[in-house]
């Protein structure tokens, strides 16, 4: 089962402002977002959730908190300061919003995949 989100409402949360800083900016597929001047790689970061204690709604928001979290670590250990194009995948399909996401829920648990591009920008 495939089901969109809006987790993006979790970052202005004091879960998400815990976790989240200024330091690396996201910028979801189809933002405008400055020119870089270094592009590094396209990271892609997969999360699940154990979805039993939770409502769905709370897995899925829970896996996407984890997996931007992931894009957010890798944008750090490859010296860039933004992630651009992210989009949500699942096998090899992918979804673009700037304002949902996709998480998959099976039996036991819930799942988000993100892929972006680690960048410079100015």
């Amino acid at each position: 089962l495939i089901v969109t989100g809006t987790g993006l409402t979790h970052l202005g949360s004091a879960e998400g402002r815990d976790r989240f800083d200024d330091t690396i900016r996201f910028y979801w597929s189809g933002q405008a977002a400055p020119a870089p001047l270094q592009t590094f790689k396209i990271h892609i970061s997969e999360r699940k959730t154990f979805s039993p204690t939770r409502t769905e709604r709370e897995a899925c928001d829970q896996s996407f908190v984890e997996a931007l979290a992931a894009l957010r670590d890798a944008a750090r250990a490859a010296g860039a300061n933004a992630v651009v194009e992210i989009k949500s995948l699942y096998k090899n399909r992918e979804f673009r919003s700037s304002t949902e996401f996709e998480c998959r829920l099976g039996y036991f648990t819930a799942g988000v995949t993100l892929e972006g591009t680690l960048v410079k920008l100015p």
